[in-house]
């Protein structure tokens, strides 16, 4: 990751760009067809790392957005907004927490029931092996992308004290927001498909769900985020027409310094 931002943009209309959106969220969705014998070892057990990879895929984007999943709709508009304006490819983090829910129900149904009765101690253990190749995915993404957008709504943020000490109910926003703040800060030409010299000219001449009734809060530590507007990311449109030669996220970084907040 080299630069992050929370969006303001709930009541940003971007409807428009829902069908583009989408086709970048299923050209992304990983295409699990896959049984759980293929993943037994000779030993017996599952090969944890190989239903990781299948399960919860790394894929080349150039922004990880992170929302809740009430703003799923919001986030692939934002997604086929972002991909028509600048050719730029999201990652939506709820693309697959659906297929950890997915994994869990294969795992649970053969080795955590019995009599059709789910056994509580195997569910446990079951889960924390899934979120634990839910989080580490999750973690890769982040580190991965170049940007990292958090949307930020009355969904993902709670109301009261917000504006002083912001708090979240999902520990999947809570957990990737504090990725964002901890995973290793890498150069521009780590990320870019292209040679430093090219990287230099664009430069010089101008890129799971907690159970409703059950509430558990997390401080959200937002301070290395830039607050982004929906003004500002139509700005950052307008401007790309007049600077068509520059990288987009480029444009983005230059007119929205790091913040002081640090």
């Amino acid at each position: 990751m080299y630069r992050g931002f929370e969006l303001d943009i709930n009541d940003w209309d971007i409807k428009p760009h829902y069908n583009k959106g989408l086709e970048v969220f299923k050209y992304f969705e990983p295409k699990v067809q896959k049984v759980l014998d293929e993943y037994l070892k000779d030993n017996k057990s599952l090969d944890g790392e190989k239903m990781r990879e299948d399960w919860f895929p790394e894929v080349d984007a150039d922004v990880f957005i992170s929302h809740s999943h009430k703003d799923k709709h919001l986030a692939i508009c934002l997604a086929g907004w972002l991909y028509t304006n600048f050719k730029l490819k999201s990652f939506i983090d709820s693309m697959i927490w659906g297929y950890a829910d997915n994994l869990l129900r294969e795992i649970d149904d053969n080795y955590c029931k019995s009599n059709n009765v789910y056994n509580y101690r195997l569910r446990n253990y079951s889960t924390s092996h899934v979120h634990a190749m839910l989080s580490i995915s999750l973690t890769k993404m982040i580190d991965k992308a170049e940007c990292f957008f958090f949307i930020k709504t009355d969904n993902s943020i709670t109301t009261e004290k917000a504006i002083l000490t912001p708090n979240t109910y999902s520990p999947w926003i809570y957990s990737e927001i504090e990725m964002s703040r901890l995973v290793r800060k890498k150069p521009l030409k780590e990320y870019r498909k292209i040679s430093e010299s090219q990287i230099r000219m664009f430069t010089e001449k101008h890129r799971v769900f907690l159970n409703e009734n059950l509430k558990i809060e997390y401080p959200l530590n937002m301070d290395h985020l830039n607050d982004l507007s929906k003004s500002e990311l139509i700005l950052w449109k307008c401007n790309q027409v007049n600077e068509k030669w520059e990288y987009p996220l480029d444009v983005l970084y230059r007119n929205q310094k790091p913040n002081n907040r640090l």
